[in-house]
């Protein structure tokens, strides 16, 4: 669990999922993470997404006899009783808490938005006191983003509901949610051929490289080693770069309204967007794949049918564009999963979150930036990355010691288990 802003979140569901790598979330476990959610800069999308994991508040002093009145209170509002096993151990991890009451405790959970809690916890100036949430206002984005409000079962395959969206299909698809494991087809055999391993893409498609890359050594064609590796660098550095973001941009966020089109593009792209945390529909699957590379190849051979020198180095292009493919799924599934350590993929992952969750007409390129800055569609994406941080920073700077001693307040009756249900009172 964490803190944030006189709150607890259990957030040991959300641990594999979050969008900066585990192990960034890890380091704040147990702990008040105020300071490094604010620095962050989050969206209101990643806003959203931690309310699902709230489970109470910090327990001001005396405000509550005990847990067994907490209980009480609970169940005599209506709420849910605050599960009494959920405490820090010595890694600074959650305790195991009962799969019943984690599951009922999410169904009953409801919301208010983090802001409005935030100013109203910095009302009071003892650091131990906290905000005891009675009811939780529904989110003022949510209104007309969440699936059900637009007409969404959750509950029941996804794709063919998306069509009947029309023009709510875009606002819609945009606004991301953390739904473990969601369904989009009744059939298993249909639902399994949506999910895709990460390992999958190298595994299909270097020893189609490698193939590739031998049969134009045995075709003696004369081309030297030098003139090879520098096509295949070409195809791996240049044209898979311009192409990755000709079709992010141009076929993947192609607006839709009508139902087979809001349909295909949510096969296509559209769920990576609307479940971006979900590793099992984030590379491309082999089969849907092998279609544009199969063509590509065609393409190659029609071209160079009699010039033998001309067929290898344009299959020996065609091998560097694919392998420049296989590098960008990888790297697109590490920069949702993985904790990265370089200061050149930290910023990529930057990059990258903030097409998801802040500009998701900005910021196409995934594996450079270097085509979105040159097209001019990197800047609104950066911009918002770097003057949200630096807002937070302003406003750490500003509230100086009072900041220090809440921070070290609720870090304190977080790690005592010193928290509460919110009908507590």
């Amino acid at each position: 669990w964490v803190g944030v802003r006189g709150a607890v979140y259990d957030v040991r569901g959300f641990l594999p999922r979050h969008p900066g790598g585990q192990a960034l979330l890890e380091a704040h476990l147990g702990t008040d993470a105020t300071r490094a959610f604010d620095a962050h800069g989050h969206s209101a999308a990643a806003e959203r997404m931690l309310e699902k994991y709230w489970v109470g508040t910090l327990q001001a002093e005396g405000a509550c006899a005990g847990a067994e009145g907490a209980s009480a209170a609970g169940e005599r509002a209506g709420g849910r009783a605050l599960p009494d096993t959920l405490r820090a151990d010595e890694g600074g991890r959650a305790a195991s808490q009962q799969p019943q009451q984690q599951e009922q405790s999410r169904q009953q959970q409801q919301q208010l938005p983090l802001r409005a809690r935030s100013a109203a916890a910095g009302a009071g100036s003892d650091s131990r006191s906290s905000v005891v949430a009675g009811t939780r206002a529904p989110l003022p984005s949510a209104s007309s983003s969440t699936s059900a409000s637009v007409g969404v079962d959750p509950r029941r395959p996804l794709v063919w509901q998306v069509g009947a969206l029309g023009e709510e299909y875009e606002a819609w698809v945009h606004t991301p949610e953390d739904v473990p494991n969601p369904r989009f087809f009744r059939s298993d055999w249909a639902e399994a051929l949506t999910k895709t391993s990460w390992w999958a893409v190298p595994a299909v498609w270097l020893p189609f490289v490698t193939a590739t890359l031998v049969a134009v050594a045995r075709q003696r064609a004369g081309l030297p080693i030098a003139a090879a590796a520098l096509i295949f660098t070409a195809g791996a550095g240049l044209l898979w770069p311009l192409l990755e973001y000709a079709v992010h941009r141009f076929v993947f966020h192609v607006r839709t309204r009508s139902y087979w089109g809001n349909t295909l593009h949510f096969m296509i792209h559209g769920c990576h967007h609307k479940h971006p945390m979900d590793p099992l529909r984030l590379v491309f699957p082999p089969v849907a794949a092998a279609v544009p590379v199969l063509a590509l190849l065609g393409l190659a051979l029609a071209l160079s049918r009699s010039a033998p020198m001309a067929r290898a180095a344009l299959l020996t292009l065609h091998a560097g564009t694919v392998s420049g493919y296989v590098a960008y799924d990888l790297l697109h599934y590490s920069l949702h999963h993985a904790t990265l350590r370089g200061e050149r993929q930290r910023r990529l992952q930057r990059h990258h979150i903030a097409h998801h969750f802040r500009h998701q007409r900005q910021a196409f390129s995934i594996s450079t930036t270097w085509i979105d800055a040159l097209l001019g569609t990197s800047g609104k994406a950066a911009a918002s990355v770097r003057g949200g941080a630096r807002e937070a920073k302003g406003v750490a700077l500003a509230r100086g010691l009072q900041l220090e001693r809440a921070s070290r307040g609720r870090a304190q009756a977080l790690h005592a288990g010193d928290w509460m249900h919110p009908s507590c009172n």
